[in-house]
């Protein structure tokens, strides 16, 4: 009878068994790196599942309008403000004042013929709209067109000033010109100008 020189290994089935269990992890790992090479739009479950794709992040809010500026100024004898009216929208009527009011015993002479003329050259993406509508010149705004208007103490007049802005302009308009007017007192009056300028955000 031959001799067996080598015992029967009694850690067969444990060893064949980790073998088993070896090869499921590499299987299942090899299954796992491939998804995740998967774009996310168009991975799916190993069983035919669809997973849903992940929400895109939510676009950046828009930045916020600047802020109007416009001329202020403060004399002696009068102070000037160039300011908005409410929001402006892009394809729709707008409005700005330009506020003038007298200091000390003078007043605004409601007799001259008070003018603001808006500078067309830089302002391509404004339409001005005086209230005359038979106005020869679109950019000028005046008393006798209606657009100038004192209150009756006489002492504070406002110039209304309507504009549209086209609806492929920038973020804010910008509006300069010159404001013509007079001021009087107790046996005189007086002619003066100031140039003004004013820059409305734009919705």
């Amino acid at each position: 009878m031959t001799q067996q020189l080598y015992p029967r290994c009694s850690f067969r089935p444990a060893f064949l068994a980790n073998i088993a269990l070896a090869t499921v992890a590499i299987v299942i790992g090899f299954i796992t790196r491939s998804e995740a090479d998967t774009p996310i739009a168009t991975k799916k479950h190993p069983h035919g599942i669809a997973i849903p794709s992940k929400k895109a992040p939510d676009a950046a809010p828009p930045a916020p309008l600047p802020e109007a500026k416009g001329t202020k100024i403060d004399k002696e004898t009068y102070a000037v403000v160039f300011a908005p009216v409410g929001e402006c929208k892009r394809g729709s009527e707008c409005t700005a004042t330009i506020r003038l009011e007298t200091k000390g015993e003078y007043h605004v002479n409601k007799e001259y013929p008070n003018t603001f003329t808006a500078d067309t050259s830089g302002a391509v993406q404004v339409e001005f709209l005086p209230k005359d509508p038979n106005a020869k010149a679109k950019n000028v705004f005046s008393k006798n067109g209606g657009d100038f208007l004192v209150e009756p103490s006489e002492k504070v007049g406002v110039m209304h000033v309507r504009f549209k802005v086209n609806a492929d302009s920038p973020t804010v308009a910008v509006i300069n010109g010159k404001l013509k007017f007079g001021v009087c007192k107790p046996g005189s009056c007086a002619l003066a100008a100031e140039n003004v300028g004013l820059t409305v955000p734009v919705k």
